[in-house]
């Protein structure tokens, strides 16, 4: 289990007050941000939107699950090496990154060659 240190935590509740979220599996994530946030006494960061970029990454891969009628869940990539959180941070920005270059091909195909977007 990860631990949150009494600094992170205070640094987090300062950073992340009333901002968006983007986080892989979010509901891990907020929930060890709430656990450290109790423990160490601080406010909780209910203010904080989350959004799941596993989602739409997951979408993206395309492997679709009959059982679940929505996409399977894909694991975040390994760039090499443990769990680290600043390294996943980065592996996140680098898929969203691409799947925002990868959305005008997309949109433009699911419309059709003769369809308007709007």
């Amino acid at each position: 289990m990860t631990r949150v240190r009494p600094l992170a935590a205070h640094q987090s509740e300062r950073l992340l007050a009333a901002r968006q979220v983007v986080a892989f599996n979010a509901d891990v994530d907020r929930s060890l941000l709430s656990g450290a946030c109790r423990h160490h006494g601080l406010l909780p960061l209910d203010t904080m939107a989350w959004e799941d970029a596993r989602d739409p990454y997951s979408a993206w891969r395309g492997q679709w699950s009959s059982y679940r009628r929505d996409y399977t869940w894909q694991p975040l990539p390994r760039t090499g090496g443990a769990h680290q959180a600043a390294a996943d941070g980065l592996t996140v920005f680098a898929l969203l990154d691409r799947l925002a270059a990868d959305l005008p091909a997309a949109a433009a195909a699911a419309l059709g060659a003769d369809d308007e977007p709007f």
